[in-house]
Formats: structure tokens, sequence, C-alpha cells
């Protein structure tokens, strides 16, 4: 009987001015207890000290492997997983960033799940959130996405009830579902991961659940101030979730709770700074104006101050 080769994992990074935090995260890579992975860095143009961090770290280990984006190629680090992809020899995928933190057994754990459930083609994991160091960590149990499950559409149900979030280095995919879902958009400025797993989920049959905490993400409060005043990520954040919805729509034949969760945040987080953006969107915010205090007449209302305001910007 000849036995299998041990598969091949590919770790795609990219990153951009990360020489402050990517040593953590290839530490954690270093640490694995499943030896056989290659990790692909793409670098996005870098101007601070990432090149020579993550030089050392080849020069370390021939499993890293550097590169930097095409200058022929838009900057972004869509391109750059993209571009990772390309050159990736795996069978299986663990996107990360390159200030995500995965634990030692992380790749062990899911690959054994998926290599014994072979209809199964995406793993999660349970995730903590690092508050100052990974002692120090919050960890989030009890969440109702975590379960294995054999209906897509439950799964979103259940991630919605999990407040709408699953760090997208908790999922690890076999690398044919990304041939058969297509690769990373990189036109759009946010929500790129959400977009891009809600095509890899509705691809697959089967999640496989794995109960132990994997991986541990570290909120960016700077990334997030920034797109909430930043009006072309904000479009593109509300185009991410109309793009969503429908692919929910096509397959479910409604909008799912998720969107709607979704919808309404990004509704209250951007209705008094961008009111020009729910007038231009307001078949997609409709659900959520109707939810105001002024009734169900507020949308009629509301288009008609968009105007008289549209009226005094021309001035």
């Amino acid at each position: 009987m000849v036995s299998k080769s041990p598969k091949l994992v590919s770790i795609i990074i990219p990153t951009y001015n990360r020489a402050h935090l990517i040593g953590e995260t290839l530490d954690s890579i270093l640490a694995q207890t499943y030896p056989h992975w290659e990790c692909i860095i793409v670098d996005d143009a870098s101007t601070d000290s990432t090149a020579e961090i993550v030089e050392a770290y080849v020069l370390k280990d021939s499993r890293f492997r550097y590169y930097h984006r095409p200058t022929d190629r838009p900057k972004g680090a869509s391109v750059c997983r993209n571009y990772g992809f390309e050159l990736s020899e795996g069978d299986y995928l663990q996107w990360l960033d390159s200030d995500d933190i995965i634990g030692p057994n992380k790749i062990h754990v899911q690959l054994t799940a998926l290599e014994e459930n072979e209809d199964g083609a995406v793993a999660i994991c349970k995730w903590a959130e690092v508050v100052a160091d990974i002692a120090d960590s919050k960890i989030y149990n009890n969440l109702k996405v975590y379960d294995n499950f054999y209906n897509m559409e439950l799964f979103i149900e259940a991630l919605s009830r999990s407040g709408g979030f699953l760090p997208f280095h908790a999922y690890f995919f076999r690398k044919e579902l990304v041939h058969k879902s297509g690769l990373w958009l990189d036109e759009l400025l946010v929500n790129q991961d959400g977009e891009f797993l809600t095509r890899l989920i509705l691809k697959t049959r089967k999640i496989i659940y794995c109960d132990e905490c994997l991986v541990y993400y570290r909120k960016s409060e700077v990334d997030n101030i920034s797109n909430l005043y930043n009006e072309a990520k904000i479009r593109h954040a509300i185009l991410s979730w109309i793009i969503i919805e429908q692919r929910f729509k096509i397959k479910f034949g409604h909008s799912t709770q998720l969107v709607k969760i979704s919808k309404q945040y990004l509704y209250n987080r951007i209705s008094n700074k961008f009111p020009g953006l729910i007038a231009d969107y307001s078949f997609f915010f409709s659900d959520a104006i109707g939810k105001n205090r002024w009734g169900d007449n507020y949308l009629n209302k509301f288009r008609k101050k968009i105007a008289s305001w549209r009226k005094t910007w021309k001035r």
C-alpha cells in the first residue's frame, strides 16, 4: 500500500507597513505543529522596515517566500492576495493579514478535520480578540456559529446571531474551492473579505467546526475610524453589501438576517454624515429608513430633504 504524501498548505499574507506587527504573525507560523506549509508574503510597496524583517525570516526558513506586488498591478491588499494565490502550490489555503496570529495547532487541527470529511471544503474554529497581547485575549465562547453545517443558509443565520462576524483567518479552505468561486474582487476598497467569503460559502456543501480557539484577532481602530470618514470607502462598503444581498436572494430567495443587520449598522453610522449616499442608495436602505422614528412615510420626506440640501450644495 502506497502511503499518501503530506498535503501542502499555502499561507498567503499581504502586507503594507507592518514592520511593528508582522514578526509576531510570522512567529506564529513558525510555531505550527504541522510542518508542511509554504508562506507567501506579498508586499504592497511598504515604505518602512517590513522588507528587512521579512527577509530575515526568509533566510531563517526557506518555507517563507517574499514577493513584491508587480508594478503593473494596482495597489491593494486583495491584489496582493490574488498574486499570492497565483504563486501558491498548496492543496489547502490559510489566508492571513500581517497582524493576524494563529495558534500552534491551527493548521494541523483544521487540515485533519477536512481530510476526514471529504465533502467538507471549509473548516472554522473559535476565536479570541487580542486586548494588549495574546495572554490578555478575550475568547469568544458559545457562539451560534460554532457548529457543523450542512446547510449554508443555516450557517449564515448562525453567523448573524453571532454578531455577524467570524475573523477571516478562523476559516481554512480547500484550494479547489477558490477555483470554483473565483479570486478576490480587488476593485472593492473595503469588506473584500465579506464579499469573497460569501462566494466561497455558497460553493461549499459542508462546514466543519473545530472546537478549539485557534486564532487571535487584533482590532484596528485606526482603520475603522478612517473608513468611517472616507466617502469612497463607505460607498464601496454599501456596494459590497448590495452584491452580497443579491447573491443571497439568488441562492436563498431572500435577503437574510445578516444583510439586514449589516444594512442597519451602515445606515446608523453614515446617515448623518453622508445623507447623499443614503439618497443615492435609498433602494438598498429603504428598510432601515422605514424603521426610523419618523415612520413609514419617512422615505419620501427624506428624499425631499436631500433634494433641498443638494440645491444648497450647488450654490
